[in-house]
């Protein structure tokens, strides 16, 4: 039985592409084939045409069922074809393009194509070397800037009907006020800052008040945006909305080699407390150094990572320790994936006295390895400790409750360590699929 009534059978190439899908056959055209998705309505499901005059209600009511069905129909084979996704790296620093590397690996897996909107000097950035050289088949577009409609703009001249940010906060104020072209069928953002970052709490809470608001305002306005938001790979629960921070933890004979070298350089320290990842001012450093100091035990300190600050003004964060005879290793230089995963690895404990809210990778790279987590002054990480109390100890961002709390984690030793999320849940999460 053909299920498409006399007068709505034209003659189309997709008609008979529909046509030809029912009865088994393969799609010209089409790369992919998806067996278990059906695009058309069977004779069981499509109205059946009534045998009532063409000039009745009753007739009038059945077209705009099958106009209705047909619509549904024309959506799905869309979702069946190929589609192109643009990834949009306004921003290559930090973590970014790691994220950018899990949802180029996912769109790989399922042969999907893709784009990533990116910057000159993100491409020829050490970053961009280390995530994506080994990706021959990477196409990138440089839009002539960052709005939202120069990169909406890009997308239509790309033929890109996905468009994926990994860091979508900018996003928000726009698409609150502002509407998404037809051309693009979804767009997912990831706001990676979703609660107040003000020092005061109840500034904060405002702050978070009025960002989930926006969120939950885009959200209605739009049924093909995701508004999704960065959670803690080690949260009991994601939420509705929530992508977790994944966890990639690689080491190499070499990388575990060098990082217990550095580790052996004072045979008489008791354990060593480890500040990881970029050297700033954001992380406290100077009052984690007066905190070890103090610490009942020859405990040394280890400070690696990219540095943005003077070399003699780390030497003077530094001064307690060396004042206190306390053994201390500076490494002022970009760390390898693998040889920080061995650092935090061959480390007794990993300090964060940072006070920004958000989820912390380097917490959860530490809760894979087992290696103990001190955390004080970030909120989020505070819950992060209620969760887990073996693995995580928070405190107060002072040099001596911290430096009571780095002893107490050093001499507790290391504990069993964590699964994280994966690098496949967070680019399906964002994806929503």
């Amino acid at each position: 039985m053909n299920p498409t009534p006399g007068w709505f059978a034209r003659d189309t190439d997709r008609t008979r592409q529909w046509r030809a899908h029912v009865r088994g056959a393969r799609p010209a055209g089409r790369r992919h084939q998806r067996d278990t998705i059906h695009l058309l309505p069977t004779a069981t499901n499509f109205p059946q045409k009534p045998s009532c005059s063409r000039n009745g209600r009753t007739h009038r009511r059945y077209k705009r069922l099958v106009a209705s069905r047909w619509t549904t129909v024309a959506h799905n084979y869309r979702r069946t074809q190929d589609t192109m996704n643009l990834i949009v790296v306004p921003n290559h620093e930090g973590h970014r393009l790691t994220y950018v590397r899990h949802l180029v690996d996912d769109l790989h897996r399922n042969g999907e194509d893709y784009l990533i909107a990116a910057t000159r000097e993100a491409v020829a950035s050490r970053d961009w070397s280390i995530h994506l050289s080994d990706q021959n088949t990477v196409r990138v577009v440089h839009p002539a800037s960052f709005a939202p409609s120069d990169v909406l703009a890009t997308a239509s001249a790309s033929d890109a009907r996905t468009i994926l940010l990994p860091d979508g906060d900018s996003w928000l104020a726009w698409l609150a006020v502002n509407k998404v072209p037809k051309s693009v069928e979804s767009l997912r953002l990831l706001v990676m800052r979703p609660d107040g970052q003000h020092s005061s709490t109840v500034v904060a809470a405002m702050q978070t008040l009025v960002k989930a608001s926006i969120r939950s305002l885009v959200r209605l306005r739009h049924a093909r945006v995701g508004v999704l938001t960065l959670t803690d790979s080690h949260a009991r629960s994601w939420g509705r909305w929530g992508v977790p921070d994944p966890v990639v933890f690689t080491t190499t004979q070499d990388s575990r080699d060098w990082a217990k070298g550095i580790c052996g350089r004072d045979s008489e320290a008791s354990g060593w407390a480890a500040v990881v990842g970029g050297i700033n001012a954001r992380k406290n450093i100077d009052v984690v150094a007066d905190a070890v100091s103090k610490s009942a035990t020859r405990i040394g300190l280890i400070i690696a990572g990219k540095s943005s600050v003077a070399p003699e003004t780390l030497e003077q964060w530094m001064s307690p320790m060396t004042s206190a005879g306390r053994p201390v290793i500076v490494i002022q230089d970009h760390l390898s994936d693998s040889e920080l995963d061995a650092l935090i690895l061959e480390a007794s404990c990993v300090v964060l006295a940072y006070t920004n809210v958000g989820p912390s990778g380097i917490a959860g790279k530490a809760m894979t390895a087992g290696t103990p987590v001190v955390t004080a002054g970030s909120r989020s990480l505070h819950a992060l400790s209620r969760a887990w109390p073996r693995h995580v100890l928070s405190t107060r961002l002072s040099p001596s409750d911290l430096g009571r709390a780095i002893t107490t984690a050093v001499s507790a030793g290391r504990v069993g360590g964590t699964s994280g999320a994966t690098p496949s849940d967070f680019a399906k999460r964002l994806r929503m699929l």
